[in-house]
């Protein structure tokens, strides 16, 4: 049901195209890109550092400037400034190294490394955990093996740190997990290939890791262009072409808010400059700023700051790099519900998202529980401060007890209701024109015996559209 109001601005036009389900405008721009950030304090200049990702820090330890120069200290970027840690030669540290694995153990709350080589050329087989303010070592009953380049990414589908291969003597493709306590090898039906030095990630929505590149020698001119999935059980090859073929030492993160894997930079003959993205299903290279050709560097996704984060790495000559940059969109999509809903005889009825606003993509919207028979509808309004002549929010407490009116009612959308649970899709516009616009959503659920009006509402569900 449309409102005979009319509104010419950029947000009813918005409400247009998402009622009509209709795709106009011109052909999308990349949004998401480098920039470079100028921190008062940050590490020296470095490659090879071990390195992770938490909610809200990218932790860089280790690494080294040259071919002598090793480091032990650990950083931390939260946002704006790096934060040092530990300093160099810090009693109770780790031994100085490059080339090791680390993880996040979010289930822990703490920083695991492992591994990587010494300033003497020597392959390290060493656990250590940060923690509470200190390093601790770990005495595990079984280990990997010494080894440097082996990759490792945190197993949402088990809680806990997974490490995949790596070179020692010779490359491996072993599998173990990390359980706070002692290294467990895994012994899945499948296993890639041996290889060392690739990417890996993991993603919480689909409890997944994915694993790309990396070398099958100790050579940075032989890069593969596998890409391999993880799914807490077993391992198994993705069919994919197109991608970036500088696998070897590439940054590699997933990017939560917007759903994709990012890979810039790697080794292949000399480290390369350029940025790749993978949405799940393609390769897509993207035309962006670049930060210049790298391969090592420090690179994570902190999701508290809804942005990748990169520190360092090797151009190609010495000494290593020592700049910051920050890979994001200026145009991020979001979706907020504030408020309070009114309750149905199946309870109070939750507005919610299970994706969000991006141009070109759809908002999926769900409200539950609601009666298993009752119609709902779903508001778009261009406003939740006023509807025609009347100041949003509403309170409708008189003919309605507890209910609210927080959004101004411009268009009303048939939500199916399946089995006490409502949805409802809306295709968002493929422009970068809507791009920052905002609109608002509120459930009306159709229970007649509730109240004067009939109808029960849920809270206000508000929309900016992104551009990824």
């Amino acid at each position: 049901m449309e409102s005979p109001v009319r509104n010419e601005s950029r947000s009813g036009i918005v409400l247009t195209f998402l009622t009509t389900s209709l795709l106009v405008g011109s052909e999308l721009c990349a949004q998401a890109d480098w920039t470079k950030l100028s921190p008062a304090a940050k590490p020296s200049a470095r490659g090879n550092a071990l390195f992770a990702a938490s909610s809200d820090s990218l932790y860089v330890f280790a690494g080294n400037s040259n071919g002598t120069t090793f480091f032990n200290d650990l950083w931390a970027y939260r946002g704006a400034n790096w934060v040092q840690l530990t300093a160099d030669n810090a009693a109770g540290s780790p031994a100085k190294r490059r080339w090791g694995s680390a993880c996040w153990d979010f289930g822990r709350n703490e920083l695991v490394v492992f591994g990587g080589q010494d300033a003497a050329k020597n392959n390290l087989g060493d656990t250590w955990v940060y923690g509470s303010g200190k390093w601790t070592q770990k005495s595990p009953t079984s280990s990997p093996s010494a080894r440097r380049w082996a990759a490792m990414a945190y197993d949402w589908a088990n809680g806990r740190v997974l490490l995949f291969g790596g070179y020692g003597s010779k490359n491996m493709n072993d599998t173990w997990a990390w359980t706070g306590s002692d290294w467990v090898k895994l012994t899945p039906s499948t296993t890639p290939p041996i290889k060392s030095r690739m990417g890996m990630v993991a993603i919480k929505e689909t409890k997944e890791i994915v694993m790309y590149g990396g070398t099958t020698t100790s050579s940075t001119a032989t890069p593969t262009t596998e890409m391999w999935k993880w799914d807490g059980k077993d391992w198994a090859q993705v069919k994919q072409s197109g991608g970036p073929t500088s696998g070897v030492a590439p940054g590699m993160v997933y990017d939560e808010l917007r759903s994709r894997i990012v890979f810039y930079g790697g080794h292949n003959v000399s480290p390369k400059p350029d940025t790749y993205e993978w949405d799940g299903t393609a390769w897509k290279k993207m035309k962006v700023t670049s930060p210049g050709p790298r391969s090592g560097p420090a690179m994570g996704y902190v999701s508290a700051l809804h942005r990748t984060v990169m520190f360092g790495g090797y151009s190609g000559k010495l000494p290593m790099l020592d700049d910051s940059w920050q890979y994001a969109t200026s145009k991020p999509a979001d979706y907020t519900v504030t408020g309070t809903a009114c309750k149905s005889s199946a309870g109070l009825p939750k507005l919610s998202a299970t994706s969000l606003p991006w141009t070109g993509d759809t908002l999926h919207l769900e409200v539950s529980p609601v009666p298993a028979t009752a119609p709902v509808l779903v508001a778009l309004g261009i406003s939740k401060t006023q509807w025609g002549s009347f100041k949003l929010p509403l309170d409708l407490s008189v003919v309605a007890t507890g209910c609210t009116l927080y959004a101004s009612l411009d268009f009303l959308l048939v939500a199916p209701n399946a089995n006490g649970t409502a949805k409802l899709a809306l295709p968002i516009p493929a422009t970068t024109d809507f791009a920052g616009v905002k609109f608002y959503n509120q459930a009306l659920i159709i229970e007649l015996p509730a109240n004067q009006l009939g109808t029960l509402f849920s809270a206000l569900g508000e929309a900016t559209i992104g551009v990824r």
